[in-house]
């Protein structure tokens, strides 16, 4: 992690020395999602709104859809679905602007995402075959198994225990066809668990304390 951070960092300051606005921004959007990826939240936010400030500047449309994908990602895995759901909002109405529908349906789906954790259940259903039609359509299997996969993920966070095993039942199944082993591994340990704490009584509330939530990592 502190060879890569550097690494950028070393990156950033030579895009700054040659005035390459959108070197530095690209530069931070690569630092954002270091830290994501190692759970820095916080960091990471802090590194992609400097992108986007920066991608603003020169007017580099790709470039802010991209981070504002990337800001509705963090939001959606700290559980700030409303905040979520714009950041997609934005980045959908930005590809449609460019004519990508590839990226168009990936936010088609992390926007079911949010609907389906703010309890919008039948749009989010709606939306997410949107986009599974999409890339069937578009024969990528491994988008569509990246798409049951998150659903699986918000459900989980919400304790939705069925709805996520019927998602990682479909995940499991095409990564299986994939031969995608480190996935396959995956989707079986979290429906292990799941059925697991399925078949676990949960306690009874008090009025100090409430059953807690599914945690699998």
């Amino acid at each position: 992690f502190e060879a890569a951070r550097e690494h950028f960092n070393q990156a950033r300051k030579l895009f700054r020395i040659a005035h390459s606005l959108n070197g530095e921004a690209q530069v931070f959007k690569s630092l954002a999602d270091l830290y994501r990826q190692t759970g820095r939240a916080d960091d990471a936010t802090r590194c992609i709104r400097s992108a986007l400030d920066l991608f603003r500047k020169i007017n580099n449309a790709r470039g802010q859809a991209d981070v504002m994908e990337i800001i509705g990602d963090i939001a959606l895995q700290q559980g700030h679905y409303s905040r979520a759901q714009q950041a997609f909002q934005d980045a959908l109405h930005l590809y449609r602007l460019l004519s990508d529908p590839s990226s168009e349906a990936s936010v088609v789906a992390q926007i079911s995402h949010a609907n389906y954790a703010l309890g919008e259940r039948i749009m989010a259903n709606t939306q997410l075959a949107q986009a599974l039609t999409y890339v069937r359509s578009a024969s990528n299997r491994y988008a569509e198994a990246t798409l049951y996969w998150w659903r699986s993920e918000v459900c989980i966070r919400l304790g939705e225990c069925t709805d996520a095993l019927a998602a990682l039942r479909e995940c499991l199944r095409i990564c299986t066809e994939l031969e995608l082993d480190n996935w396959v591994s995956d989707c079986r340990e979290k429906m292990a668990l799941l059925n697991e704490q399925a078949a676990t009584p949960a306690p009874a509330p008090t009025a100090r304390s409430s059953p807690p939530p599914i945690v699998l990592q």
